[in-house]
């Protein structure tokens, strides 16, 4: 999952810290990390699906019936906010975790895209014929194999990106034979 807030520029190292169900700790469903942006701040999750909530909060997510995120945070001091024109800027932050939540704060803090291996095997499904026709047919059985061998991983949402990625790169090969 990524998603992106308006707050750019103020992350300087790339840390994990729990993905919350609407910022309940008892609620643990994964683990998120945020990277800056020139624009804004990217947040990049691997949700729990072996978990119950972290289950209940990807179906909804995919449904789009989740679609913010909310980040916990302190301040270290009074120093940490400064009001310029009636705008409240935050020049540094302690954060605690991420959530996802139905309605967040910064109405930019929404998820833009979730990623799952399904996506990538209805992929390979539509593209069998032409694969076939056009002669990549080893290209395709190798992303087959990936694609099990994904499923066969506890984790397997760590490489979904890098699969896709790949289904895509194939997919323009094969658009022209199509």
């Amino acid at each position: 999952m990524a998603a992106s807030g308006d707050v750019g520029g103020s992350v300087r190292r790339i840390v994990w810290y729990p993905l919350l169900w609407g910022h309940d700790q008892g609620q643990p469903i994964g683990l998120a990390n945020i990277e800056d942006s020139d624009k804004a701040l990217v947040i990049r999750g691997k949700i729990d699906r072996g978990d119950p909530g972290g289950s209940l909060a990807y179906d909804r997510a995919v449904k789009g019936l989740i679609k913010g995120l909310s980040i916990g945070f302190s301040l270290p001091n009074r120093d940490s906010v400064q009001h310029v024109d009636g705008v409240r800027n935050l020049t540094e932050v302690r954060i605690h975790e991420v959530s996802l939540v139905s309605v967040p704060a910064q109405p930019g803090a929404q998820i833009l895209t979730v990623k799952n291996l399904s996506q990538a095997k209805q992929l390979i499904r539509n593209m069998e014929v032409a694969a076939l026709e056009s002669g990549h047919i080893d290209e395709l059985r190798e992303l087959n194999l990936e694609v099990k061998r994904l499923l066969a991983r506890d984790d397997e949402q760590s490489e979904d990106g890098n699969l896709l990625a790949e289904l895509k790169r194939l997919a323009e090969v094969l658009r022209p034979a199509m």
